[in-house]
């Protein structure tokens, strides 16, 4: 007889919260948190940088641009998260 699989963490789960930053993911957000606390669990924040799709019938940015472009993006990204890990603490 097989014996139920268990797992060998210990202690409180952690709580994912993925966030796009927008007014439903603040909600989600304070939740999270709630949860987290509550539980005394570890809070993982996660926000996924979408790429910037370029569309040639429109317009297409040299790439020195398209690089600016996307570090100002993933600058401002970092930013957000780390004002909500402030909030976390």
């Amino acid at each position: 007889m097989k014996r139920p699989r268990t797992s060998r963490r210990r202690g409180p789960r952690p709580i994912l919260h993925p966030t796009d930053f927008s007014p439903a993911s603040g909600a989600a957000f304070r939740a999270a948190l709630a949860l987290a606390r509550a539980g005394r669990s570890p809070l993982l924040l996660v926000h996924v940088v979408p790429p910037v799709i370029q569309v040639p019938e429109v317009y297409v940015a040299s790439p020195p641009t398209y690089e600016r472009f996307r570090r100002a993006v993933a600058a401002a990204s970092r930013r957000r998260l780390a004002r909500l890990v402030a909030r976390a603490r």
